[in-house]
């Protein structure tokens, strides 16, 4: 891959952006407990590996693409692969998905928060605006923001006040117990998941 360089960008973005059809995510968790036969389901997940690995290989080529993953990694439900490439994004990178805690959509704000829990860098960039989120007027945001803030603190991450650590907690037990969602070890799983790609990140 090193090799081949960054002309292996627009090959790797497209291989990224690979996806299935609701109806053939469906059908992949309906021969589950039949592995055998889901085996044979050709799904879009083989790609999507493949290229978020192809990007961790280039490494610093990779920066001219990072744009292109970020807009995946906000606007695209099986974004797990797209937050995987930027497993060496730099502050820069960071502040993009950052910014995104302001976007009207809340989709968006979600998967933001979540991706910054995911990545873990750059918390001096990442945790101020994570903790902005959890003020946010939408629930899921508050508690995806709440389990990535939480990432950050088991890390050892020392950016996070006292203040937000209280917020932290009121919002994990939203997560929970007010909203149903699984806390899935403090990185606010989103449910759109497909099912192959739980646990990626």
């Amino acid at each position: 891959m090193s090799a081949i360089g960054t002309n292996a960008i627009p090959h790797l973005l497209a291989m990224l952006r690979c996806s299935d059809s609701q109806a053939k995510v469906r059908l992949v968790m309906y021969f589950k407990r039949y592995p055998f036969i889901q085996k044979l389901i050709p799904t879009g997940f083989p790609k999507r590996q493949r290229a978020m690995y192809g990007f961790r290989a280039l490494g610093l080529e990779a920066p001219p693409a990072i744009p292109a993953i970020v807009s995946l990694v906000l606007n695209s439900s099986d974004n797990g692969h797209a937050i995987g490439a930027l497993s060496g994004a730099q502050e820069e990178d960071i502040v993009l998905i950052a910014q995104a805690l302001s976007n009207p959509d809340r989709e968006v704000r979600v998967r933001a928060a979540f991706a910054l829990g995911c990545l873990r860098q750059a918390p001096p960039i990442a945790v101020p605006a994570l903790t902005k989120a959890l003020s946010d007027s939408d629930t899921e945001v508050r508690a995806t923001a709440a389990g990535s803030l939480d990432v950050y603190q088991r890390a050892g991450v020392r950016y996070v006040s006292q203040g937000a650590t209280c917020s932290v907690s009121q919002w994990r037990w939203e997560r929970v117990f007010a909203t149903g969602i699984p806390d899935c070890k403090g990185r606010g799983a989103r449910r759109e998941w497909a099912p192959s790609e739980r646990g990626l990140i």
